[in-house]
């Protein structure tokens, strides 16, 4: 809905004789990402009081010494283990929808079943970051596959990289190989180098990073809200988006507060003008059929799928619910 509400403000505020000019033209991506991500992080931490402390970190960095340093035999202890969870994060990330946390649970669950008697996870232990870490990072990155090959984004990082493309006039899915295959090369490229820079920044830059740190949260977080505040309006140069994002944060934050998810939203953001071309597309063929979504096998399997998914995802929210419940009884 959100998506498509240049259509939804044409008829309801005609009905009611109430006109804005820039609802025509639909909501924009960007102000609607920033105040679902950034906005959201900055009211929640004026909510928790912290505007005017300093970080933890600040502090925890000055008591660390040269011998919490990650080193060359750290490195080779966890060699076995970043390359299960990178296999492992690639897998999952692979599929839509379930992203890094999946993965890097499951790293972890069987790092920690498999760990030595010396090896003591919850209490330090190394492994214990690498497994998990290098899960998340193997998702990221797979979460690409199915955008650049199907149109469909793995994750909330892989929609808005999506957006972006829109923007830039280049659609994903199997005609961006054929039509823009410089450009997939290139992004293909820019991952590879992204590693590389990562690395860099961390060994050379690390301790002007920190620095940061030491930044009160009352000028950080009003620094963050100008500086999003600035982007939003750099968008189109209108304050209509700034009024966007600001709603779009009271929305993120309201369904934090109730514990529900903000990438469904942006992923309808993304998908919702893609989805609604081809809809109508498929009943124009169809002659107002919808029955055409079942004429052929491939769309069966797809739709069974779909029935599968839904219902072993209420199975497992069913049961996870069950065992706070029992957590809870036990406490």
């Amino acid at each position: 809905m959100l998506s498509r509400i240049n259509i939804l403000a044409f008829i309801i505020l005609r009905c009611l004789r109430i006109i804005e000019i820039y609802v025509y033209n639909g909501l924009k991506m960007m102000a609607c990402m920033m105040g679902l991500f950034a906005t959201t992080q900055m009211l929640k931490r004026i909510k928790n009081g912290a505007a005017g402390k300093t970080g933890k970190t600040a502090t925890e960095l000055k008591k660390a010494s040269a011998n919490d340093r990650y080193t060359f035999s750290d490195f080779k202890r966890c060699f076995s283990t970043m390359g299960i969870g990178s296999l492992l994060g690639a897998l999952v990330g692979a599929v839509p929808g379930t992203g890094g946390g999946i993965a890097s649970y499951l790293t972890y669950n069987i790092a920690k079943n498999n760990a030595k008697a010396d090896e003591h996870f919850g209490k330090g232990e190394v492994k214990g970051i690498a497994a998990p870490e290098s899960a998340n990072n193997g998702a990221t990155a797979a979460s690409m596959i199915p955008m650049l090959t199907l149109g469909i984004p793995g994750s909330a990082v892989a929609a808005t990289l999506m957006g972006a493309f829109q923007m830039h006039g280049l659609a994903s899915g199997p005609k961006l190989f054929e039509e823009h295959t410089v450009a997939v090369y290139v992004i293909l490229f820019g991952c590879v180098l992204a590693q590389l820079m990562m690395l860099l920044q961390g060994k050379l830059l690390m301790k002007l990073f920190v620095k940061i740190t030491h930044v009160p949260y009352r000028l950080l977080t009003s620094c963050l809200l100008v500086i999003c505040t600035a982007g939003a309006y750099a968008i189109a140069n209108r304050s209509f988006d700034v009024k966007v994002m600001l709603i779009a944060g009271m929305i993120g934050y309201l369904l934090q507060f109730l514990s529900l998810p903000a990438t469904p939203m942006v992923l309808g953001l993304i998908l919702g003008p893609t989805a609604e071309f081809y809809l109508r597309n498929s009943l124009s063929i169809g002659n107002g059929n919808w029955l055409i979504f079942f004429q052929r096998p491939i769309c069966v399997v797809f739709m069974l799928l779909l029935v599968l998914l839904l219902f072993m995802l209420s199975k497992g929210n069913k049961k996870e619910k069950e065992e706070e419940r029992k957590a809870r009884a036990a406490r």
